[in-house]
């Protein structure tokens, strides 16, 4: 039974896998950057599989609440075409421009989700091969600098050990979004990686909590964090508080 299973979730990986290759969208830019002096930017989407592809444009509201991301609906933005179809090969713009004034003081976040809507099965007959799709979505991050003052970030970090969890808690104090790319954290200690390389963005005046098993690793008495600001290196050392 258990080589039954096996053997059908093999299948369905491999078809998925073949689902994948054969439609698909890519979107360039991966991030909008909006002003009050330029409230107006583009995206080019382009079909790189051999199927068509409807692709639904739709954007979202971002805060960050008890150390999540949470996103909602919003009418910020004008969204044109909201709704795109694209054949094999082919590309389209869609423009997103600015509703309402941006914030005085800070910047703020938003994401475009640009999902793959799914299209009915065509009918083979009875001689018809088994067809998996999946069903593709990409999360983008909008930022809308505020009217006044050139916005910064002021970030700081703490980390805890809760059970077998290692919490690594971001904060932001500044008026710009802090983003750690390609973040590495290490036990300072033994200098054994803990996890995989991440990417942790925090809204001003946000929280982000990211969550590593230690997976029957002693508890580090500090840990080393790494990280991509902006382009620039970033290093910290810190202590890890346990919660008792």
């Amino acid at each position: 039974m258990n080589y039954l299973r096996a053997l059908a979730a093999l299948l369905m990986f491999s078809l998925a896998q073949a689902g994948w290759a054969a439609s698909g969208f890519g979107i360039s830019p991966l991030r909008l950057d909006l002003s009050a002096a330029r409230p107006m930017a583009s995206y080019v989407l382009t079909n790189s599989g051999d199927s068509p592809v409807v692709i639904q444009a739709q954007p979202r509201a971002w805060r960050q609440q008890q150390g999540r991301d949470v996103v909602e609906d919003t009418r910020a933005f004008l969204v044109n075409p909201a709704i795109v179809r694209l054949a094999p090969g082919e590309s389209q713009v869609v423009r997103v421009a600015l509703r309402a004034a941006p914030d005085r003081e800070r910047e703020t976040g938003y994401r475009m989700h640009f999902t793959e809507v799914p299209q009915p099965g065509e009918a083979k007959g009875p001689g018809a091969t088994l067809n998996v799709r999946l069903v593709k979505r990409m999360d983008l991050p909008v930022f809308v600098a505020p009217i006044a003052g050139d916005a910064r970030p002021r970030g700081s970090l703490k980390a805890s050990v809760d059970g077998t969890t290692l919490r690594l808690l971001a904060s932001n104090e500044g008026t710009a979004h802090w983003r750690l790319g390609e973040l590495v954290v290490s036990d300072a200690g033994s200098g054994r990686t803990l996890g995989n390389p991440l990417v942790v963005s925090v809204l001003p005046g946000g929280m982000r909590a990211v969550e590593i098993p230690l997976q029957g690793r002693a508890t580090p008495e500090a840990v080393v964090v790494r990280a991509d600001a902006e382009g620039e290196a970033f290093e910290a050392r810190l202590q890890v508080d346990v919660v008792r």
